[in-house]
């Protein structure tokens, strides 16, 4: 008996791709490609599928992560898989959030995703040692940016998009050497000596993308 797959990706070659790779294998059969979240929730094919494949970033405003959440509750015996052009740290612990069963990247897809395919539908979980490398870095690297306060959070973030120090203040109605406080424990915590560190920081990880500035 087949394992049954439903693909859900925003883009045709890449779904056809993935298809042409899945059937390569007498394992493996997709019943289901879609090009949205929303197609792939309202298709029939829904609650019958053992694994979905789907990207992160998907059209029409619901993304991979939304689509995972509302598959979950549809099926909840099925395994999940990420393929992703996204890699970074934020990411990674999302999906392990949402205990994802494999993550891969799509470079590695055409190298990966059978082997992929196969540890996961044999109970196992399937992330590229790429990715589990990164896992671990996240890990590592977010626990500090995890335990921060709301408040402290807030001030990071703002400048990490380069927010000056006055605007910040405004912006969250504090006081000017309340921010420059925040600021000073916010080096010390990360160790860092500069806010462009804290914007290095951010984008390496995930947490502010370059279109945020």
């Amino acid at each position: 008996m087949s394992v049954s797959i439903v693909l859900v990706d925003d883009h045709q070659l890449v779904r056809d791709g993935f298809q042409k790779i899945i059937e390569m294998s007498d394992i493996f059969a997709v019943i289901g490609s879609f090009a949205s979240a929303e197609d792939a929730l309202n298709s029939s094919v829904i609650k019958q599928a053992d694994m979905l494949v789907t990207d992160i970033s998907l059209d029409n405003g619901v993304d991979g992560f939304a689509l995972i959440e509302q598959f979950k509750i549809i099926n909840p015996s099925a395994h999940i898989i990420i393929v992703s052009m996204y890699e970074s740290a934020l990411y990674l612990q999302q999906a392990k959030k949402y205990e994802v069963s494999g993550f891969i990247h799509k470079r590695e897809a055409s190298e990966l995703l059978i082997d992929a395919l196969t540890a996961i539908s044999q109970g196992e979980q399937f992330f590229s040692n790429d990715m589990a490398g990164k896992l671990s870095e996240a890990e590592h690297a977010l626990e500090v940016f995890n335990r921060l306060y709301p408040r402290e959070s807030e001030v990071f973030l703002l400048l990490a998009k380069g927010h000056q120090i006055k605007r910040i203040a405004t912006d969250l109605n504090i006081a000017v050497k309340t921010v420059h406080a925040h600021r000073l424990n916010l080096y010390k915590k990360f160790g860092f000596s500069s806010s462009f560190e804290i914007t290095k920081f951010c984008l390496k990880h995930g947490i502010v993308e370059s279109g945020d500035f």
